[in-house]
């Protein structure tokens, strides 16, 4: 599972630089950059959720082992 949240962050980033650099171009026509550009936003959105879902399958493991929430602390925000 860490392994899996480790990739999806990877994942993520490379997706947020990859836009970054979608929307700083000027290059190709309007539709075409708005385009790639919404497509980028999807993968991001979906990325992100994947990320989200992973995280909270585990904390729940852990809760779920360990019993006890105390200082467990999960990172929830990518």
């Amino acid at each position: 599972m860490q392994r899996q949240i480790a990739q999806l962050q990877k994942q993520l980033t490379k997706q947020q630089q990859q836009l970054q650099k979608a929307t700083a171009q000027n290059k190709g026509g309007d539709q075409a950059r708005a385009a790639a550009v919404a497509t980028l936003q999807s993968a991001v959105t979906t990325t992100s959720s994947q990320l989200q879902v992973a995280v909270t399958e585990l904390a729940a493991a852990v809760l779920a082992e360990g019993g006890s929430s105390t200082g467990a602390l999960v990172s929830t925000s990518a």
